[in-house]
């Protein structure tokens, strides 16, 4: 069982280098592989029309900006409405130690492009960038969970197992790690 695991973290890792120059750097199917589901009953709190979000409000009483699609009708997301907020939690490509011990995030939506391919229309992929604490590290599985901007636990595969290795993760430390998932939102 581990090797398998092993293999498939190598495996995952490799394809992400393009080889060519024409190939895209990332592949859907290969970012997504592994992927978890997490799903979150919350509730619509507003919506930002300017960037295309809808802001809900989750058990836990934090707020969560949730992007949706460029033209999508806002109108449809009332105040108070309940809905399901699913994300799909893909590779983690990069965990750095922070510069700072303040938990921030920041994301792009990702379109097919030169460095990313093969994206379903219906699927809105977020590259995020986020400073926050490890839970863990589980280096035979090349898991590391992490507390999400969200407020859950998330736990993402590395993409690469050799900078896993080389981790030196303290439960609890700050670190900033780069992952892509995708999200949607549907009324309950």
């Amino acid at each position: 069982m581990f090797h398998s695991r092993l293999f498939c973290a190598f495996a995952l890792a490799s394809s992400l280098v393009a080889t060519s120059a024409s190939a895209a750097k990332y592949e859907y199917e290969t970012i997504f592989a592994s992927a978890e589901t997490v799903s979150i009953d919350a509730q619509v709190a507003g919506t930002y029309p300017a960037r295309s979000e809808v802001l809900v409000k989750l058990p836990n009483n934090n707020q969560y900006a949730v992007p949706v699609p460029a033209g999508s009708d806002l109108a449809m997301w009332r105040e108070n409405a309940l809905v399901t907020v699913s994300i799909t939690q893909g590779l983690v490509i990069e965990v750095t130690d922070a510069v700072t011990a303040e938990p921030s995030y920041s994301y792009a939506v990702i379109g097919d492009a030169d460095d990313f391919a093969g994206i379903p229309s219906d699927v809105l992929v977020r590259q995020l960038t986020v400073v926050t604490t490890i839970e863990s590290v589980d280096k035979s599985t090349g898991y590391v969970t992490f507390l999400a901007p969200s407020g859950d636990m998330r736990r993402g595969m590395f993409a690469d197992p050799a900078k896993l290795e080389a981790l030196d993760v303290k439960p609890g430390a700050f670190f900033e790690l780069t992952y892509f998932d995708s999200i949607d939102i549907d009324p309950r």
